[in-house]
């Protein structure tokens, strides 16, 4: 009677959580980063609703994120632009015949180039038709941000509060997942550094002059998850070709691609999962599950939902999470 009583609890909360994940997929993946920035800023937050109470110091660090988001998202914008327009112009004056000493070999070379920034032009187009969900997910991320600020221990207390499960499994799962977060912010910071050392080393090396820029810019798409600094690398290293600099367009392009996913797919998971103690397998396959199921959010979700598991399953024996 017991097992069957449990049985069907797990049964609901399955279906609560399915349910619950179609009704917000389209917008999960700004609520996952509204809860990330929200909780790297709380202790900000929480000095400054000592001084100017919850409501004003809420409502004042989500102005500042959103306007330090727009600044960049402009400046990205013109950079992408800026690069992409003089490497087409670049491209349409480039004899590739020239440039490589095999006819054939120069016009699949013309041909590829050619093929890859129509295909940006698509791309650029079909953002364009989706700026009004882009608009939308935006607004969910700044409302969600300001809540997570304001609320965000009230929600936490709430969740663990009414945890459907006993009191060790919830001890378990809250203990594994404040665990979690802590760490995940903590390497989230130190890749985001690495990221632009690697960046600034990488374009000071293949003799670009606005290597500190690049640094700071690589540093702060490191939060964005499979973009990241190669928004930097591609369109530089593109435009290098196209200026004929091929060895040392194709040079930036290869370090920033090899050495950047190193350090997202690779040296993260690994420190992520070492602070937190608990077992690589996990994170791994949370990240590159999550991918494939959420998309980019699934990143930051992933490990959350296969950790819950894990932790869920301590009674029985801690197979994928280390003791302390």
């Amino acid at each position: 009677m017991v097992k069957a009583k449990k049985l069907f609890q797990w049964a609901l909360i399955l279906i609560a959580v399915i349910v619950g994940l179609l009704v917000i997929r389209p917008f999960i993946a700004a609520l996952a980063f509204a809860a990330v920035l929200a909780y790297l800023l709380y202790p900000a937050h929480d000095w400054l609703q000592k001084k100017i109470k919850k409501w004003p110091s809420a409502t004042l660090l989500t102005i500042f994120v959103v306007v330090i988001i727009l600044s960049f998202i402009a400046w990205g914008i013109n950079f992408l632009l800026t690069e992409f327009s003089q490497a087409y112009i670049q491209i349409s004056k480039a004899n590739f015949e020239q440039i490589f000493p095999q006819e054939m070999f120069g016009e699949t070379v013309s041909d590829v180039v050619k093929l890859v920034f129509s295909k940006f032009i698509t791309y650029l187009s079909d953002s364009i038709s989706k700026i009004p969900r882009i608009l939308l997910s935006f607004f969910v991320f700044v409302l969600a941000f300001f809540y997570f600020l304001k609320d965000g221990k009230k929600l936490w207390k709430w969740f663990a509060k009414h945890m459907p499960l006993q009191a060790p499994e919830k001890k378990s799962v809250i203990n594994e997942l404040e665990r979690y977060a802590h760490a995940f912010v903590y390497v989230w910071l130190l890749i985001a550094v690495l990221q632009g050392i690697v960046a600034a080393v990488g374009f000071y090396l293949f003799g670009l002059q606005y290597w500190a820029i690049a640094g700071l810019a690589a540093a702060v798409l490191s939060v964005i998850p499979v973009l990241g600094p190669y928004l930097i690398y591609l369109p530089t290293g593109i435009v290098m070709i196209a200026s004929g600099q091929i060895p040392q367009g194709i040079g930036l392009i290869t370090y920033g691609l090899v050495i950047g996913s190193i350090l997202d797919y690779v040296v993260r998971p690994y420190y992520t999962s070492k602070w937190a103690a608990i077992h690589p397998l996990i994170i791994f396959i949370g990240i590159f599950g999550g991918m494939l199921l959420l998309g980019p959010a699934g990143i930051i979700i992933g490990p959350l939902l296969l950790l819950m598991a894990a932790a869920i399953l301590r009674g029985t024996g801690p197979y994928f999470v280390k003791n302390k």
